[in-house]
């Protein structure tokens, strides 16, 4: 059993739905997004399960794009949703998302980017866990690696969710080893979950964070936003993840590690930085709102 449905076996259907922005197929020159719908298809029935794309994927109405998330979650032929891809208008969605159906039916729930703040949000309002992992059309269509394949089996057929491999990056900034619940996702998506849930607390949760195109000025202020609302005063460590525009783009500023480590140099926390989820790389399934751990002195960190 893996949050309260079973593991996901051949055959079984993975739901496709757009709970963050509209899918747009329109064969742009620069991104061939119709190809790599395609390749995403054609890699989860090479893992061996089936698709059932949403209705409205592509629709501009929020309330029939979570219409598409409503019904998976009541179909019982349905084992598991994972969503399209992420954009910007999640919190758009999210009110009109039948969170009471997912408490009877629950499902493994798989994303990231701007769905982090909906992986988040499923976590507080329904108390199950939800899964941090690459979407359907970049994560499975554009970028897919082995890691990507392995860990979803590793994870959803195997129920093997423990400590992650740390062989490809683990740098330690701040020692220390920290237990508590997995929370976070995309900085600049985050921002949007405090105006949805007022109430989310951070107290003794291991936060983990990336970004996708975020120049080091923009982290710098969701950074400052977050910590007006304390976030940084009740975490009890901290988890960066692979930083694609930072790392690549912006290689030249300060990168996000270093902006943590200047902007909040008295926490006691410990920080690491590694390279195992985020934008355009390998992903590890991320149970948000499972106990995990960080220790630095056995480098180490994941679910426990």
């Amino acid at each position: 059993m893996i949050n309260g449905s079973e593991l996901l076996k051949t055959g079984d259907v993975i739901g496709v739905v757009s709970c963050s922005d509209a899918l747009h197929l329109e064969g742009c020159v620069e991104e061939y997004p119709d190809m790599y719908f395609a390749q995403a298809q054609a890699e989860i029935l090479a893992m061996g399960f089936k698709c059932r794309l949403g209705q409205y994927l592509r629709s501009a109405e929020p309330h029939l794009r979570a219409q598409d998330f409503n019904e998976m979650v009541r179909d019982p032929g349905v084992s598991a949703i994972m969503f399209a891809t992420g954009g910007d208008s999640v919190g758009e969605v999210i009110p009109f998302l039948d969170f009471e159906s997912l408490k009877l039916h629950p499902k493994i729930i798989v994303g990231q980017s701007d769905i982090s703040v909906l992986l988040n949000y499923i976590n507080l309002v329904t108390g199950m866990v939800s899964y941090h992992g690459n979407n359907f059309m970049f994560g499975f269509g554009k970028d897919v690696c082995d890691v990507d394949r392995s860990e979803f089996k590793k994870a959803f057929c195997q129920g093997m969710i423990d400590s992650f491999d740390v062989s490809s990056g683990f740098r330690v900034l701040r020692k220390g080893r920290a237990e508590g619940m997995l929370v976070g996702g995309n900085l600049q998506s985050l921002s949007k979950l405090f105006s949805l849930y007022p109430l989310v607390g951070f107290e003794g949760k291991i936060l983990f964070l990336e970004t996708f195109m975020t120049t080091a000025q923009q982290a710098k202020a969701y950074l400052q936003y977050m910590d007006r609302f304390g976030v940084f005063d009740q975490i009890s460590g901290l988890v960066i993840g692979y930083n694609y525009g930072m790392q690549t783009k912006f290689a030249d500023e300060i990168q996000l590690e270093g902006l943590v480590m200047k902007m909040f140099p008295d926490y006691e926390f410990p920080v690491v930085k590694v390279e195992n989820f985020g934008h355009c790389t390998g992903n590890v399934i991320i149970p948000i709102g499972q106990k995990g751990v960080l220790d630095t002195e056995e480098r180490i960190w994941g679910a426990l």
